[in-house]
């Protein structure tokens, strides 16, 4: 059965959605002005939400959620791979290829990382450039530089 949830958090208002005792989305919502929000009773949504606030107020550097991630192959490999990723640290697309033995797989794993469907529990916002720019981040680059920099003083 599927659950979406929604949360206020310091970033914005967030959609967590379960399917079958599994996360399968975290995400922020631009669009919703939460004079609808829904609260399904799932406990694995409550779950998640406590952990993301728990995340915000410095307090939780990992997160301990059963997920379901949806994707091609080579998807699955990157974003198990930005599960890696220690808190407070950052790597550049170049070094997920490496770590995978892709060569020259950058641009693929750019394009995986945007296509992350679970936010913050799988942290692709502490992946940059090579040249240690920022990069992209599909929920706005102002969010990722404060992710980061919550990261940094927090950790």
């Amino acid at each position: 059965m599927k659950a979406v949830d929604f949360w206020l958090s310091p970033l914005g208002w967030m959609e967590v959605v379960s399917l079958d005792g599994l996360i399968v989305q975290v995400d922020f919502v631009d669009d919703f002005n939460g004079q609808c929000k829904r609260d399904s009773g799932c406990l694995l949504n409550e779950e998640a939400i406590r952990q993301l606030k728990e995340y915000f107020l410095g307090i939780r550097v990992s997160f301990a959620l059963p997920i379901y991630l949806h994707g091609t192959t080579f998807q699955k490999e990157v974003w198990q791979a930005l599960i890696k990723i220690p808190y407070g640290q950052t790597c550049s697309y170049q070094d997920v290829g490496h770590a995978l033995g892709k060569q020259n797989y950058s641009r693929a794993v750019g394009q995986a990382v945007s296509r992350n469907p679970i936010l913050l529990v799988v942290p692709c916002h502490r992946v940059i450039r090579h040249d240690g720019t920022m990069g992209g981040f599909g929920a706005g680059l102002a969010r990722k530089e404060y992710l980061l920099q919550h990261e940094s003083q927090c950790g």
